[in-house]
């Protein structure tokens, strides 16, 4: 189930002819779903390069950072010299599986700090600056408005690159609705003032308060709301018309 919470001045799908920088250790080294447990790629799975070599598009690759998320001062400067020499940079992110899998709870909702820096630095350094966001949840995304576009990928299966790579250059029409709302700062959340909060357990203090009846409640308008995903499609909106009826109003309107 992709979806696209992001897609400013229709930045994708990416024209097959384009130079393309593909960053982040996330499109070499792919965490994938298998057996109901999450799992970092151990080098079976086709990943990004392999798809892009295999239909010969241009690309440069950069690691971005070290294993584990580990800090590299001279390949975040190779991830900017790669991004500006490139007519478009894919940046690939995601939770660490150190603390995205299934017998730990998360205890944070944001990327590491590496990850944001490289996004931040990728997105300074190139005007087309797409982000792939990988893992069993979205992350805080403080960085949203300094890139072009975002698709979001759930864990998927050893076809996941395939299925980016039709995504990204519009062979498929990313159509996954999120089944949840998100909001871009942590104290709108329900669970905001007491998630992470005790390492020994998880405090659930909403109620019935989940979700969209919790914002609903608040009457807080959610960055993306439950039920959210855009598409690649064109739509018009023609003779929009509201009347009177008994009971409410009567609206129709015509969708090409």
């Amino acid at each position: 189930p992709h979806v696209s919470p992001k897609n400013h001045a229709r930045a994708l799908p990416l024209p097959l002819s384009g130079s393309i920088a593909l960053i982040g250790r996330q499109a070499k080294y792919m965490r994938v779903q298998r057996g109901g447990i999450h799992s970092v790629d151990s080098g079976r799975t086709v990943n990004m390069l392999n798809v892009f070599d295999d239909n010969q598009v241009r690309y440069k690759y950069c690691d971005g950072y070290g294993p584990d998320s580990a800090y590299d001062d001279d390949l975040l400067a190779q991830a900017a010299e790669c991004a500006a020499g490139s007519e478009f940079a894919v940046v690939f992110v995601g939770f660490e599986d150190a603390y995205d899998n299934d017998c730990a709870d998360r205890f944070t909702n944001r990327l590491s700090k590496i990850q944001t820096k490289l996004i931040n630095t990728v997105a300074k350094a190139n005007q087309n600056t797409v982000v792939i966001v990988g893992g069993s949840a979205l992350p805080k995304m403080n960085w949203i408005g300094k890139v072009k576009a975002v698709l979001y990928l759930p864990l998927g299966g050893d076809g996941t690159a395939q299925a980016l790579y039709n995504l990204i250059f519009g062979f498929a029409n990313p159509c996954g609705r999120l089944p949840v709302s998100y909001s871009l700062s942590e104290t709108d959340m329900p669970c905001g003032d007491t998630f992470g909060v005790d390492p020994e357990m998880s405090q659930h203090r909403e109620s019935i308060y989940v979700g969209y009846r919790y914002y609903n409640k608040a009457g807080i308008f959610p960055a993306f709301p439950f039920g959210y995903g855009l598409s690649y499609t064109r739509f018009e909106y023609s003779n929009m018309r509201a009347t009177p009826c008994s009971g409410g109003w009567e609206v129709s309107v015509d969708v090409r």
